[in-house]
C-alpha cells in the first residue's frame, strides 16, 4: 500500500520524514533531508518548492536568517509567483527581503514561449503582483495597433496572428506606462507570411480542340499495388500478424486496463484520506506531540489538504473502475 500510495502522490521518502521531524519540533533532524530535496534536479519542482519552504522555516527557528533567506532565494528563482509564506512576522520578512534582492519592487519580466508561426505565446513573471495590462500590438502596412491578451491563471497570454503581419507584445501599468515588453516598435517580430498571390492561367499553348476533334488515348489498365497477393504489406496487416487490431480484443484490454487503475487509484485515495485524518488528529492534541500554534495551523491545513485529494482519488478511482467494468462487461469476449 505504501508503494502505490508513493507512486501516486510522488512524494521522495526524505521530504516525507523531513514533514515528520518538522511537525515535532526537530528542526536539526529536518534540515540534512530537506537539503537533499531542494538540491535534486531529479524530483518534481513541487517538491523542491515545499523543501526550501520548510528549510527556511527550520533556519528560523535555529535563529540563521541568513540560510533561511537563501532557501526563500531558491524558492523564489523556481517559482518567482511564490506566495508569501504563512506564519510569524519573522517568516514574512525573510521571505520579503530575499524576494526584493531578487526582484526589485515592480518588477515585470515577459518572456515569450515558442509556437506555431501564427500564434504568439507570452508569459508574464509578475513577482510583486502589479496592477497591468498585456498587449498585442500589430500591424501589416500602417501603424501598430493595440489588441488586449488576456491572462490565464498560469499567467500565460495566447493570442492568434494575421498573416503578413507585424508585432509586439507590451505590459502596460494602470497609468498606460510601459513596464516590459517584448520586441518593439522598431524591431518587431514577423508572424505567419501572407498568402502567395493566385498565378494566372497560361495563354500560351496551342487552341484546346473540341471534345469531338481530340485523339484518342489508349490506355492499358493496371492492377492496383494494393490488390497484389502475397505482398510484405499484405503480410503484416493481417489479422494473424496483428490479433491485438480485433476491436472487441481492444476493448476488453482497455477494460482491464480502465478497472485495474480505477482501483489502484481509490485505494491510493483512501491511504490518503487516512493520512490526512491522522495529522488532524495529532492537532487536537497538540501538546502530547509538542506542536506549536503554528505548526497546529500548518499541520491541520495539510491534513485538510489530505483528505481533500484523497476523497478526489476514491472518486475518480471509483468512477474509472466502473467505465473499466462497464466495457468488460459489453464487449465481447472472442
Amino acid at each position: 500500500m505504501n508503494v502505490v500510495l508513493a507512486l501516486v502522490l510522488m512524494v521522495s521518502p526524505e521530504l516525507d520524514e523531513a514533514r515528520l521531524q518538522m511537525s515535532r519540533l526537530r528542526y536539526k533532524a529536518a534540515v540534512p533531508m530537506l537539503s537533499k530535496v531542494a538540491a535534486s534536479t531529479q524530483l518534481p519542482v513541487t517538491e523542491r518548492l515545499e523543501a526550501n519552504e520548510l528549510l527556511a522555516r527550520a533556519h528560523l527557528a535555529m535563529g540563521d536568517t541568513t540560510k533561511a533567506e537563501a532557501a526563500y532565494d531558491v524558492m523564489l528563482s523556481l517559482d518567482p509567483m511564490a506566495a508569501e509564506p504563512q506564519g510569524a512576522p519573522k517568516l514574512v520578512a525573510a521571505f520579503r527581503r530575499a524576494k526584493e534582492r531578487r526582484f526589485p519592487r515592480g518588477t515585470v519580466l515577459l518572456e515569450r514561449r515558442p509556437r506555431t508561426p501564427d500564434v504568439v505565446e507570452v508569459q508574464v513573471i509578475n513577482p510583486w503582483r502589479t496592477a497591468l495590462t498585456l498587449q498585442l500590438m500589430t500591424a501589416t502596412t500602417g501603424g501598430f495597433s493595440p489588441t488586449t491578451m488576456p491572462l490565464d491563471d498560469r499567467r500565460v497570454a495566447v493570442a492568434t496572428l494575421t498573416p503578413g503581419s507585424r508585432f509586439y507584445v507590451r505590459a502596460t501599468g494602470a497609468d498606460g506606462a510601459v513596464l516590459a515588453q517584448v520586441g518593439s516598435e522598431l524591431e518587431p517580430f514577423a508572424g505567419p507570411p501572407a498568402p502567395a498571390p493566385a498565378t494566372p492561367p497560361s495563354v500560351n499553348g496551342p487552341p484546346a480542340l473540341p471534345s469531338a476533334e481530340r485523339p484518342a488515348v489508349a490506355t492499358t489498365p493496371t492492377a492496383s499495388p494494393r490488390a497484389k497477393s502475397g505482398t510484405l504489406l499484405d503480410e503484416v496487416l493481417s489479422p494473424r500478424v496483428l490479433p491485438i487490431a480485433k476491436p472487441a480484443l481492444l476493448g476488453r484490454v482497455a477494460g482491464w486496463v480502465l478497472l485495474g487503475a480505477g482501483i489502484l487509484l481509490a485505494l491510493a485515495g483512501g491511504g490518503t484520506v487516512g493520512w490526512g485524518l491522522l495529522d488532524l488528529d495529532r492537532t487536537r492534541r497538540p501538546a502530547e506531540f509538542g506542536l506549536s500554534a503554528a505548526d497546529v495551523v500548518d499541520l491541520r491545513r495539510l491534513g485538510e489538504d489530505k483528505v481533500l485529494f484523497g476523497g478526489i482519488g476514491i472518486g475518480v478511482g471509483a468512477v474509472v473502475a466502473i467505465v473499466g467494468g462497464i466495457l468488460l462487461a459489453v464487449t465481447p469476449a472472442e
